[in-house]
C-alpha cells in the first residue's frame, strides 16, 4: 500500500509538461501576385499584378509595386502597404484620389481575396500567387518564328484562363 501512495504523490507533485506548440507560420504575402478587379464577372475585369516585399529590418515597412495592363502602368510603387496577420491593405495614389485594396490571404497562402475601393465605388478583387512570367505581357511586342511556335507556347501557359487569338491578315 505504501508504494501506491508514493506513486500518487509523485504524479501530483510533478508538473505536467506542456505540449510543444507548433511554430507560428504566419501568412506570407511576399512575392508575385496576378489577378483582377472584377467589375462585371467575365465581362469587365481589370487585370493587374502585384509584387510585395517584406520589411528589410525589424520595425520596417512592407513595400510593393503594381502593374495595371489596362492603363499601361508598370511597376508603379505603392504608397502604403500594411500587413496584419492574414489581412493586407495596400494603396496607390492616382490622379484623382487613390486606389485602396483590402484583402485576406487564403488558408493555403495561394490567394488574396478582397475589396477594391476608388471614390465611392467598390468592387471585389482576386489575386493568385504566381512566379514571374518571362513571356511578354500584354501590350509588349515579340518577334515570332515563321511557324509561330512562341505564340502557341504563350497561349498554352494559361490553360486555366479564358484565352482568345485574333489573327489579322492584310488580304
Amino acid at each position: 500500500m505504501e508504494t501506491l501512495v508514493i506513486l500518487l504523490a509523485f504524479l501530483t507533485a510533478t508538473p505536467a509538461t506542456p505540449e510543444p506548440k507548433a511554430a507560428a507560420a504566419g501568412p506570407e504575402f511576399a512575392g508575385h501576385w496576378e489577378g483582377a478587379i472584377i467589375r462585371t464577372l467575365g465581362r469587365d475585369e481589370v487585370d493587374f499584378t502585384l509584387d510585395l516585399e517584406p520589411p528589410q529590418q525589424a520595425g520596417g515597412v512592407w513595400t510593393g509595386k503594381m502593374s495595371v495592363v489596362l492603363t499601361g502602368a508598370k511597376d508603379k510603387p505603392l504608397d502604403k502597404v500594411v500587413v496584419d496577420d492574414s489581412t493586407i491593405l495596400f494603396e496607390e495614389a492616382v490622379e484623382k484620389g487613390h486606389r485602396r485594396f483590402q484583402g485576406r490571404l487564403s488558408e493555403d497562402g495561394g490567394r488574396i481575396v478582397g475589396e477594391y475601393t476608388r471614390d465611392d465605388k467598390k468592387f471585389p478583387f482576386e489575386l493568385e500567387r504566381r512566379t514571374r512570367s518571362r513571356t511578354p505581357s500584354q501590350g509588349e511586342l515579340a518577334d515570332l518564328s515563321p511557324d509561330a511556335k512562341e505564340l502557341k507556347q504563350m497561349f498554352d501557359q494559361e490553360k486555366d484562363s479564358v484565352r482568345m487569338i485574333l489573327l489579322l491578315s492584310p488580304t
